[in-house]
């Protein structure tokens, strides 16, 4: 802090790896309504427990206060394990699920291992040299496996399949920006109808132009399919999937629909089985379903909630994620 004359340090905090604060020397305790510590998460004074959004962590042992909600995808690990037990090499932003991708030297997406890792690695050969090579190069030391990093994902599974297999898929555009721009581009052209025509109407327009091969489908519009990747901000590489249910977050966010509204109306559809027809003529019953179903995704996918909160908040970085975690999950009860 420049107090005018120079700089005055205002607190001083050190911590070990797992987030517990040293005791002793640090002589400069600030401000104590400052909250925002380990990690830039906030310490809730109470519990001593810092909240990452989906989950509350405990320094003292190192652990989260509850189960992963990814939990089926992690068997080998605890449920309430932190960073892979590795809080030098990986830092989890909100509490989920961390996997590192690799793809070939044509960007196909070859492999995603489970290893507290969000890094995208390319690799020099094709599909079958590139398994070799992590076959014969990874390690839980060596996550990039031989492959260059060309940037991180914001969730384990971007590039895997819709069913929650885990399999592999899709093909990343290395140094494309389409989905930025066409986020961007989306947005322009949803604020100019919410000028013109007011929110609902624009919000309705949206609705029934965003189903598959619309003008707003980013998926089919993208001419590469569902799991096409490109870059949604500077290094972060994100999947038509998740470009499309960001969108659906900015609409809303854009034209002024609530969030908590949004969100059950999206989870209600989703339960509805994508019915548009439904979700119109039989709108409360769906959303009372979507209720039912609650926190954190209301009856949505959980991957599709979370990139549909990033869009309502315009969030596209990890740091992003960390900043805005209490509002980007401040419906947690």
């Amino acid at each position: 802090f420049n107090n005018g004359i120079g700089i005055e340090v205002l607190e001083e905090n050190n911590y070990y790896p797992f987030g517990l604060k040293h005791e002793g020397y640090n002589i400069l305790t600030g401000n104590p309504a400052y909250k925002y510590r380990y990690n830039g998460k906030e310490l809730q004074q109470e519990t001593g427990q810092y909240d990452y959004g989906a989950r509350f962590y405990m320094p003292d042992i190192g652990r989260w206060g509850v189960a992963d909600p990814l939990a089926e995808q992690y068997r080998r690990w605890s449920p309430f394990n932190y960073a892979m037990n590795n809080p030098i090499m990986f830092i989890d932003p909100d509490g989920r699920g961390t996997e590192s991708t690799h793809t070939d030297k044509f960007g196909n997406v070859v492999k995603v291992i489970e290893d507290g890792d969000l890094g995208v690695y390319r690799h020099n050969g094709n599909t079958q040299e590139t398994k070799q090579e992590l076959n014969q190069k990874y390690s839980k030391d060596n996550t990039s496996g031989g492959g260059e990093r060309m940037g991180r994902t914001l969730v384990w599974n971007s590039f895997t399949e819709f069913d929650g297999s885990g399999k592999e898929a899709g093909k990343i555009n290395f140094g494309s920006f389409q989905a930025r721009d066409w986020l961007n581009n989306f947005s322009d052209a949803i604020s100019k109808d919410t000028e013109a025509n007011g929110g609902f109407v624009a919000r309705m327009n949206y609705a029934w132009n965003g189903g598959g091969g619309d003008k707003y489908d980013y998926k089919t519009q993208n001419g590469d399919g569902l799991y096409a990747g490109s870059q949604i901000a500077e290094g972060v590489y994100a999947s038509a999937r998740d470009v499309g249910n960001f969108a659906a977050g900015r609409a809303a966010a854009i034209t002024g629909q609530d969030k908590m509204n949004f969100m059950l109306n999206a989870g209600g559809f989703n339960i509805s089985g994508n019915s548009k027809m439904g979700l119109i003529f039989n709108n409360s019953h769906w959303k009372s379903e979507a209720q039912k179903a609650g926190f954190p995704a209301y009856g949505e996918h959980f991957n599709s909630n979370l990139f549909q909160r990033l869009g309502y908040e315009n969030v596209t970085t990890a740091q992003g994620i960390i900043k805005k975690s209490k509002i980007i999950w401040g419906d947690k009860k």
